[in-house]
């Protein structure tokens, strides 16, 4: 097992679930956030992706194309920021941290924007999204026999949120994302005519759309459901797809602890064949996420321990393509 410092978030069902509430707007002006940092234990198994630029979970050669990848392990580091600034008269917010929902796949976007509070319209949000460490990949993931070469995958766009729409219990969130694939190969050594290469090209564009709605069930207890479409324009036919996916996250809030259990199902339809298997790797995708925070630790009212796991599994109709993530973090949490 390796022991790394590693600058992307594994706190994937963690952090990121505490957010499915619409976060309140101050009525004081100035500074508010949460910093974190977790200790991980993390398995992986991917072909396709490499990890970081500072950590590494695939496998640098593969001898099959018809194989799933070997699962790794590792340790990390991780930490979390999510920083804002409020002017409390005009109830306007600026936001800066982490954006969490790709941290599966070693992917640290972080955001940049502003949060403004409308009188029976809602909250309405803009952000910059941005890779604050590109994740990497293969350049050609289907070279096999040989040691793969890495490449950096770059994302950068926006994000538009409208948080308890017309001061309803629903939210809707847009994030348009460019993808760039520094050094794009794949079947190229597989000796794949320059078309069929094209079909493979995985730059492109990325649209998710998410409607959240945010029930309470008592005063302490709430449950979000989310409906998740997302559409890959990669420039390669073989990449493009589309993803449907549910979500429900369900809170139970208490003085000294906090208890957030999230389980998440998707699908993923290509929209060509790939031509190094003559198929489409059409894929289901299936998550759980469970938490425990202590509030309140040693005193301090506003600092919290956690511990979390989260499972995470994509079975694709071509083995090669499969990928699995399993993770146990013990962290510290501050929010101020």
């Amino acid at each position: 097992m390796k022991l790394r410092t590693a600058l992307f978030s594994t706190v994937l069902l963690t952090s990121a679930k505490v957010s499915a509430l619409p976060a309140p707007m101050p009525q004081e002006s100035g500074f508010s956030g949460t910093v974190g940092l977790t200790a991980s234990y993390i398995e992986y198994s991917s072909n396709l992706i490499v990890g970081n630029g500072l950590d590494s979970l695939s496998d640098n050669q593969v001898d099959s194309i018809w194989e799933s990848a070997n699962r790794q392990s590792t340790g990390a580091f991780a930490p979390y920021l999510d920083l804002r600034f409020t002017f409390a008269n005009s109830q306007t917010q600026l936001v800066f941290g982490n954006l969490i929902q790709d941290a599966v796949r070693f992917d640290l976007t972080q955001r940049l924007g502003v949060r403004q509070a409308v009188p029976g319209v809602g909250t309405l949000g803009a952000s910059f999204v941005f890779s604050g460490l590109p994740s990497e990949v293969w350049a050609d993931p289907y070279r096999t026999g040989a040691p793969r070469q890495e490449t950096d995958r770059e994302s950068r766009g926006v994000r538009l949120d409208w948080e308890r729409i017309a001061d309803s219990n629903f939210s809707l969130g847009y994030t348009y994302r460019d993808i760039s694939i520094d050094e794009e190969q794949s079947g190229q050594a597989m000796g794949l005519s320059k078309q069929d290469q094209q079909l493979l090209n995985r730059n492109g564009r990325d649209h998710r759309f998410e409607l959240k709605y945010h029930q309470a069930l008592s005063q302490s207890q709430y449950l979000t459901p989310s409906l998740i479409y997302r559409l890959r324009e990669a420039d390669g036919d073989a990449m493009a797809n589309d993803r449907i996916a549910m979500e429900l996250t369900y809170t139970h809030l208490t003085p000294r602890w906090t208890y957030i259990v999230n389980g998440y199902a998707g699908r993923v339809n290509y929209h060509s064949a790939n031509p190094v298997f003559g198929q489409k790797t059409d894929s289901t995708e299936l998550g759980i996420g469970l938490n425990l925070f202590r509030h309140g630790l040693w005193g301090y009212d506003n600092l919290s321990g956690l511990i979390s796991a989260a499972y995470y599994q994509s079975d694709s109709k071509v083995a090669f393509h499969d990928m699995g993530f399993t993770n146990f973090s013990l962290g510290l949490v501050y929010r101020f």
